[in-house]
């Protein structure tokens, strides 16, 4: 199968490719969108909405090989004009099919190359693992700047089925994914643990006889979830991977065909023709792949004989909430902008529903909470924003003169609150 929209109308002009909100889309006219739409050179940087533009967009770039970056939808202004000013600088070559952007421990949101044989590899690894079935409809409620939403509309395309992306909604609301996995007669579902944990809250839902595996990735899933979900007879599909890698590296417990892992100092690599050819910026590609090509993921893991994975966390000071990374210095900068705090120390604090939440501990008078909390709605994401604060003489630091993540957690542990009572 080939990355071509125009290739799989001529091979089925009458299948659905797309749903998006409910608008059905076959391969011909998905292909007769694609041929007239206008193209971005040398590379298309674009807001990434679940809408039919953003789809056919997409598909146009792929099709004529022009690398596409895609940034998420609710990024704040000054943040995408950030990015859009460094990819505006990139000289990309065709064999890019996409550029996304991550947090990395640096603060500074590194541009992950795929190229398209990555994306080839990772689809072909998924499809050995899940397999295929003709009527087979993939349901993404993740967002298409995500590798985890992004790499659905490719293997789907690469399969000739059918990708279907819920109609626009506002933060985690679980009845658009409920009424698309019924009225779309949904068979594969992707999930962050945080969305699962929404699905299964509404008591009346249960999982048709069609769906045939739930994807739960992005961020650790507890125990306590995972039980809830197979109780409820939830098909679960555990998976880890990572943007570097096109999404998917291990799947029901064995790594996806073609990737290899190894642990190192109780560190994962991981090595297959799935992984990222770089970063965007040459100074962040340096030393991240070792001489026989192996690549360290960034995660504590556990690996035992027979292939099975248990991913412990993150080895650096990533928080991972509700699937969606957050670099703490990042975090930081802002809330050390408001007049009356003179540092801050972010860190993510355990929590059932998601997985972790940011926290933030500052030196100064509580009155400076409310301030802070106003700066970091303007010029965070929502899922950078802290949820717990408290305020401290002083935040520990380690030997380095940098904050203490770790000491931090537990000094202040007990004294976080919500803001504003």
């Amino acid at each position: 199968m080939t990355l071509s929209i125009h290739d799989a109308a001529r091979e089925h002009p009458h299948r659905i490719g797309m749903i998006v909100g409910g608008h059905e889309l076959s391969y011909g006219e998905l292909s007769e969108r694609v041929a007239s739409e206008p193209l971005r050179r040398p590379h298309a940087t674009f807001i990434a909405r679940h809408d039919v533009p953003t789809a056919i967009s997409l598909l146009a770039h792929v099709e004529a090989k022009v690398p596409v970056v895609p940034l998420h939808s609710r990024l704040p202004a000054p943040q995408r004009a950030e990015l859009c000013r460094r990819a505006s600088r990139w000289n990309l070559d065709r064999d890019i099919l996409a550029v996304l952007f991550t947090s990395g421990s640096i603060g500074i949101p590194k541009g992950v190359l795929l190229d398209r044989a990555a994306f080839v590899a990772s689809a072909a690894g998924s499809a050995a693992r899940l397999g295929w079935r003709e009527d087979d409809r993939w349901l993404c409620p993740l967002p298409l700047s995500h590798v985890g939403g992004l790499s659905i509309l490719i293997r789907c395309l690469l399969a000739r089925t059918c990708s279907v992306l819920p109609e626009s909604g506002r933060g985690l609301d679980t009845r658009r994914i409920t009424r698309s996995i019924e009225r779309n007669r949904i068979t594969l579902l992707s999930l962050v643990p945080t969305m699962l944990e929404r699905l299964l809250d509404d008591a009346s839902w249960k999982p048709p006889s069609h769906l045939r595996a739930v994807l739960v990735g992005g961020a650790r899933a507890s125990d306590r979830l995972l039980a809830r979900a197979t109780d409820r007879g939830v098909p679960l599909v555990k998976t880890y991977g990572m943007t570097e890698a096109c999404s998917q590296i291990h799947t029901n417990g064995k790594p996806i065909d073609g990737a290899e892992l190894e642990i190192r100092d109780g560190k994962l690599f991981v090595r297959g023709p799935m992984l990222m050819r770089g970063y965007a910026s040459p100074h962040d590609t340096e030393q991240v792949f070792d001489a026989d090509g192996w690549f360290c993921t960034g995660d504590h893991a556990v690996l035992d004989d027979d292939g099975s994975l248990e991913v412990l966390g993150r080895a650096g000071d990533t928080i991972i909430t509700g699937g969606e990374n957050v670099d703490p210095t990042e975090v930081e900068r802002v809330l050390e902008g408001v007049e009356g705090i003179d540092s801050a120390c972010v860190f993510g604090v355990a929590d059932e529903t998601w997985g972790q939440l940011v926290a933030a501990a500052i030196v100064g008078a509580p009155s400076t909470v409310e301030r802070a909390c106003q700066r970091a709605k303007t010029l965070l994401a929502p899922h950078m924003q802290p949820r717990l604060w408290c305020c401290v003489d002083q935040v520990p630091l380690g030997a380095t003169g940098k904050p203490d993540r770790s000491a931090a957690r537990e000094q202040f542990a007990s004294s976080l609150r919500q803001p504003f009572g």
